[in-house]
């Protein structure tokens, strides 16, 4: 499977969670715009530090978003469709308050779907949130096998 198709399958999985273990982050992103482009679906980024924005609209920055737990907070009460990319915050997985967040966001009726994708060089395996998520790896053997 190409990763667009992989992409697409994720999306239309209908699962509220994914993750896409990779050591290109950036480029998963690029995967991820080119979906929007060709469907028209809302594409947010959040990135620690930064915040929660649209993606092609990057200096506006949605307000009180700034922590990743302010930020599932917002895409939590969202009554939106959107699809958002959690950046760089694979360790998240590890502190209990968030895997509750996820845990609340993934379980909860959706008036919309909404799809929260986290992709990092090294996701943890959360045994509880695994049933509701869809698990990618992109190019991480191929990085192994550079660095070995």
């Amino acid at each position: 499977m190409d990763h667009r198709q992989a992409v697409t399958e994720l999306i239309e999985s209908g699962l509220p969670l994914g993750t896409i273990e990779t050591p290109s982050v950036e480029r998963v992103v690029r995967l991820f715009r080119r979906h929007e482009l060709a469907t028209g679906q809302a594409l947010y980024a959040w990135r620690p530090g930064a915040g929660l924005c649209r993606l092609g609209m990057e200096n506006i920055r949605i307000p009180r978003t700034l922590t990743l737990g302010e930020a599932l907070d917002f895409i939590g009460g969202s009554i939106h469709f959107g699809i958002y990319l959690i950046l760089g915050a694979g360790d998240a997985l590890r502190r209990e308050r968030v895997i509750e967040r996820l845990r609340r966001f993934a379980r909860s009726p959706a008036r919309v779907r909404r799809l929260v994708v986290l992709v990092d060089g090294s996701i943890p395996q959360v045994p509880e949130l695994q049933p509701l998520t869809l698990q990618l790896r992109h190019g991480v053997r191929r990085a192994r096998q550079k660095a070995g």
